[in-house]
């Protein structure tokens, strides 16, 4: 009766992987034959002596494989058992109607597709097997003989081969769900986001209708985070987003983009009312009272709203016009929203950007640091450098700290960027000590904004941390900022200078030039200011006050540095006037880290630049 089992010439490939998958779990072919789970068969056939002969076969129970059998008669009864019972695997003959048998093969494989249909033909026939494959079957058994190896095999194989591709399947799904889905909220990401908007904008051409694109922020999200936990921040994005859910119609998206960041897609609205309409309900939901591990919280938002077509055609234009105003509504004090419009000032649109870019530039460590040698002027020798910021931004490329550092300043951003400058110089000089460098001090620009956040605690942090001898760090400070944060500073540089860290005047002779602060603070160093060293050779003026600022400085044992020292007739006339310490591009441009290290190994020094 069983001659032969024939399986689809287009599964092969499957049946392939299936079995390179299973050589890899177990070391062994043959483990794909092995089913622990027991299998429930039912034989189809209008024979009673062939149903009875295929149900003793099958019928087997071994340490490896347990299959039970049962038999029907007809396509009717099939139908009825497959639909009522569990069945692992349908053994169906061709003639088990009088009619079409490739109809019956079809239609059992098609309503019960997660069941394996081998089918039973009477002879070998190229073209009817190729129908019945067509037909939904996975496998055909030419009967002939009785061979209860080659039946259980053929069962045990379908079941098992069903049950992977199930499980492939399952994981595909997973995996798609995992790349467009956001795994806290269960929200749309980005990507997905995206999508929708494409399609959103390709409907509402066709039908002549309004897109609304909506950005919001949770105003003062930090503070939850900071002061309940992330845990409990996460409990508050998860009842945002059921609550943006619930606001929104079937055809509406919402997306959480990252962070406390969402994003609405409003589609085929009819005027900006509806927008306005549906914004003013986003932000009296989110001001609802939130109940987080018995604390009581209120959460007010930010929104930015552009609208398709006539604030951009495409998904990157409207969701940058959206920024811009929410970052308007941001500036504006918040829990409110605005729509943008091109007459924005475009100062302010270039600022609210640049503060978007910058906040992510924190989060995604686009900072670097660069490093200009100081050296000694008696000597020649390298003794220290400047930590100077750089910002490699994806859409911007590298960002001038002209551009970025008074908008950081103005933000109050200026706080964990100058705290990650602290740390990092301090790292890298601690590596340089360890290298046998250990002679080398850094200096650090410090800003208004840092006395105003606890830069003692942050410091006395970064030198533990980072294990440098804080006689090593030098922190700069500009005449400006001593004025402005007179009462802050005067405390923190004393306990500071107490602890061993050494105090330099940035920029000096731009600013107040006032001997009064000269004594009240714990100074050690002045920084000559460039604009005086540029013109040493060409303006006696100029030469006259670097003169008298390097005579004030040795009267009051105080050293010197000039910076932007660009040739050599500089040099000359500073060593001349028995200036102290030098950096310039005379001698080098600031250098990534592995260039410093390779500008110490070289022992290049002013002596050796003459020559």
């Amino acid at each position: 009766m069983l001659l032969q089992s024939k399986s689809n010439p287009k599964s092969i490939t499957n049946k392939r992987i299936y079995i390179v998958k299973v050589r890899h779990l177990t070391g062994h072919y043959y483990r794909m034959l092995e089913l622990k789970t027991p299998i429930t068969a039912l034989v189809a056939t209008r024979d009673p002596e062939e149903a009875t002969h295929l149900r003793e076969l099958l019928q087997t129970e071994s340490s490896t494989l347990r299959i039970t059998c049962e038999t029907v008669p007809t396509v009717e009864a099939a139908h009825r058992r497959l639909s009522e019972t569990k069945v692992d695997v349908a053994l169906i003959d061709l003639h088990l109607s009088e009619g079409n048998g490739l109809d019956t093969i079809s239609s059992i494989a098609e309503k019960f597709s997660s069941i394996p249909v081998i089918a039973l033909i009477d002879q070998a026939n190229p073209k009817l097997e190729e129908a019945i494959f067509k037909g939904g079957a996975q496998d055909i058994l030419v009967k002939c003989t009785a061979n209860r190896e080659l039946l259980t095999r053929a069962a045990r194989y379908a079941v098992q081969y069903r049950r992977t591709r199930i499980e492939l399947e399952e994981t595909r799904k997973l995996a798609q769900l995992r790349a467009n889905y956001d795994p806290l909220t269960g929200l749309p990401n980005r990507d997905l986001f995206h999508d929708r908007l494409l399609q959103a904008i390709a409907t509402a051409k066709r039908e002549q209708r309004l897109v609304g694109v909506l950005l919001l922020d949770l105003d003062r999200f930090k503070l939850i985070n900071d002061s309940l936990s992330h845990v409990n921040g996460d409990q508050v994005l998860k009842v945002v987003s059921d609550r943006l859910r619930a606001l929104l119609r079937e055809v509406d998206t919402v997306a959480r983009l990252g962070g406390d960041e969402f994003a609405v897609i409003l589609s085929n609205i009819r005027s900006e009312r509806s927008a306005a309409t549906v914004a003013k309900k986003i932000l009296y939901s989110l001001s609802r009272e939130l109940l987080v591990e018995n604390h009581r919280l209120f959460a007010t938002s930010s929104i930015g709203i552009s609208l398709f077509p006539g604030d951009g055609e495409d998904p990157q234009t409207l969701i940058r016009n959206a920024e811009v105003a929410l970052y308007q509504a941001k500036n504006d004090g918040g829990h409110s929203y605005r729509f943008y419009h091109a007459d924005m000032n475009a100062k302010a649109f270039e600022q609210m950007l640049m503060e978007s870019h910058l906040r992510e530039a924190i989060k995604n460590n686009e900072f670097f640091l660069h490093f200009q040698p100081q050296l000694n002027l008696r000597s020649g020798r390298i003794i220290g450098m400047e930590a100077l910021i750089r910002w490699q931004n994806p859409t911007y490329g590298i960002v001038s700290p002209m551009d970025f550092i008074p908008l950081a300043e103005e933000t109050g951003l200026i706080v964990p960027i100058g705290t990650w400058v602290l740390q990092t110089a301090c790292q890298h000089t601690k590596q340089w000590h360890e290298a046998g460098f250990n002679d080398l001090h850094v200096a650090v620009n410090i800003s208004g904004r840092q006395f105003q956040d606890e830069l003692e605690e942050r410091i006395h942090a970064v030198v533990e941390t980072t294990g440098l001898d804080p006689s090593f760090l030098e922190l700069e400070i500009t005449e400006s900022v001593l004025m402005k944060e007179l009462d802050n500073a005067a405390t923190t540089l004393q306990n500071l200078h107490a602890q061993g860290l050494k105090i330099s005047i940035d920029d000096f002779g731009t600013g107040y030039s006032s001997l009064n602060y000269l004594k009240k603070f714990p100074i050690e160093k002045l920084k000559i200011d460039r604009t005086f060293v540029k013109n040493l050779t060409a303006d006696s003026s100029d030469r006259a006050i670097t003169e008298a600022i390097i005579a004030m400085a040795r009267s009051l044992k105080l050293k010197t540095v000039a910076e932007g020292v660009e040739t050599e007739a500089h040099l000359k006339i500073l060593q001349a006037l028995n200036c102290d310490e030098m950096q310039g591009f005379y001698f080098s441009k600031p250098l990534a880290a592995r260039e410093f290290t390779d500008l110490l190994s070289s022992g290049r020094d002013l002596v050796s630049l003459a020559i």
